[in-house]
């Protein structure tokens, strides 16, 4: 997958998940893990319509990255950002 076909991807893949989340301190694990499933759903479907298949292990990667970055209360653009930037590196993208 090209850098710009998962930045366009990833700029989608997230956004639901905002939905979810007040930008404070995450701390039920009920939210925890529906926040996540939320995710890789999302995840997959946005790589299914790009006709990409992604790395294995990345939507885990990424979502809980996501995750870690809201639980410090990041904005969920700057957790977006920081999680691409994170997969990029540790997925040679």
């Amino acid at each position: 997958m090209s850098l710009k076909k998962f930045k366009q991807v990833f700029v989608h893949l997230l956004i639901p998940i905002s939905l979810f989340s007040n930008q404070k301190n995450i701390k039920s694990d009920i939210l925890e893990d529906f926040i996540k499933r939320i995710c890789i759903e999302t995840f997959n479907s946005e790589m299914a319509m790009a006709e990409t298949t992604p790395p294995a292990g990345m939507e885990d990667f990424t979502c809980n990255c996501f995750i870690l970055e809201i639980d410090k209360a990041a904005s969920v653009a700057s957790a977006q950002e920081t999680c691409k930037e994170k997969a990029v590196k540790r997925f040679n993208l």
